[in-house]
């Protein structure tokens, strides 16, 4: 095929895309749509959606993604941080954790359990297992509790099974009546918020990079929370005990911040897994990995789609060797 047949074939895709929703314009609504949504809901309890749907880069197979921010526990990066601070509070231990993950380290409970989970009939303390090297927050039990959340209180809700850090469920369909987003899967996680970001992350602003983001994405991305979602690293042997580091805010904002091309790579990226990678090896490359080859090339100024599918073949090759991408 030469380069004029490529160019072509690329100016008809994108225009098949625009025409589908997938624009800057799609996507700057659907920012607005879902920080509208979060400030309706903050009253209650914080909430962050997430996922395609918030994006603007929806298909049919998407799902509707959400993160309640559970309020009176909070997750420090030291000791001399975590003393002043009232409620339930955590140590960021990431000793024997791969980059990303880490264990909670019990520092001190609040007197009183948090209203949370004394609406959900539970305590953190049941979560709470002894170790060795100190008392850790479990993200297995911690999970459960809101997998089970309907069997213990004896509502009439949908069945949950576990997903990762969600506990997921069918969308009801008459969200997309309020909302504007139609019935499919939901997953539902609860997350813990960092009292600041870990130490290594603050690599992120000193690396080189292109025009993107922009000076002012960053100083956004920079006063953003981070969170921590209970889930570990599977090849680890105290998987039960880890908790993955979430950078969901800054994720989405990137999203936000990409122009036509760009969003559109991203989408042409999620077509070809879900119809080539899947059903070849289910499991071991996700959207979220997709997004960042994509954040990758646009970083060091590859916009194209033919220079950002190099890095997606690349990505091939490794899961074809049997190399795990978590």
């Amino acid at each position: 095929m030469s380069n004029n047949d490529s160019k072509e074939i690329s100016k008809i895709a994108s225009k098949v895309l625009s025409l589908s929703g997938i624009s800057e314009v799609i996507t700057r609504l659907s920012k607005c749509k879902t920080e509208v949504i979060e400030v309706i809901h903050k009253h209650r309890i914080e909430t962050i959606y997430a996922g395609s749907l918030t994006e603007g880069t929806d298909t049919k197979e998407s799902h509707f993604d959400q993160m309640s921010v559970i309020p009176g526990i909070t997750v420090c990066i030291s000791n001399e941080k975590a003393t002043p601070l009232g409620g339930h509070v955590f140590e960021l231990n990431a000793i024997g954790s791969q980059p990303g993950y880490c264990r909670l380290q019990l520092h001190h409970l609040a007197d009183e359990e948090c209203l949370y989970f004394k609406a959900c009939q539970s305590s953190i303390k049941d979560l709470i297992e002894e170790q060795n090297d100190g008392n850790f927050l479990s993200s297995d039990k911690f999970v459960n509790v809101f997998v089970n959340l309907g069997k213990r209180l004896g509502f009439c809700v949908p069945s949950h099974v576990r997903h990762g850090p969600c506990a997921m469920s069918e969308v009801n369909c008459t969200l997309k009546r309020y909302s504007g987003w139609g019935k499919g899967e939901k997953d539902w996680a609860h997350g813990l918020v960092c009292e600041e970001w870990p130490i290594g992350a603050n690599e992120w602003f000193k690396r080189k990079r292109h025009d993107w983001p922009t000076a002012e994405i960053q100083e956004i991305i920079k006063k953003q929370s981070c969170h921590v979602v209970p889930v570990g690293d599977r090849i680890s042997s105290f998987h039960s005990l880890q908790w993955r580091i979430s950078f969901l805010l800054q994720e989405r904002e990137l999203v936000w911040s990409c122009n036509d091309t760009q969003l559109q790579c991203y989408l042409l990226m999620k077509k070809l897994m879900k119809k080539y990678i899947e059903p070849a090896v289910s499991d071991e490359l996700s959207p979220y990995h997709l997004k960042t080859i994509v954040f990758l090339a646009i970083r060091r100024g590859r916009h194209g789609y033919l220079e950002i599918r190099e890095s997606f073949t690349m990505y091939q090759r490794l899961i074809s060797k049997g190399v795990r991408l978590y």
